[in-house]
């Protein structure tokens, strides 16, 4: 199955160049932390139709840490 972009290649790379390539594994923590864990899961469940982040390739993997990157800044308090 390919997969379609979800947002524009600009957006894409200035989240890339705002984020600093945090881990996956520090990601979750903070989306958890701010208590958006089920944005996350709805975002891999509906948007990327799997259920964990491990079974995206690297490519959409950055794509994916991209969406969540900007989320999170938007949703969260600091």
């Amino acid at each position: 199955m390919q997969h379609k972009s979800l947002l524009p290649s600009d957006i894409v790379v200035s989240s890339n160049a705002l984020q600093e390539k945090r881990s996956l594994k520090a990601l979750k923590a903070d989306i958890d932390r701010h208590n958006l864990t089920d944005m996350w899961n709805m975002i891999l469940r509906i948007d990327f139709q799997v259920s964990s982040v491990e079974e995206l390739s690297g490519d959409v993997q950055d794509e994916f840490r991209s969406i969540v990157t900007v989320l999170l800044q938007a949703f969260s308090d600091d």
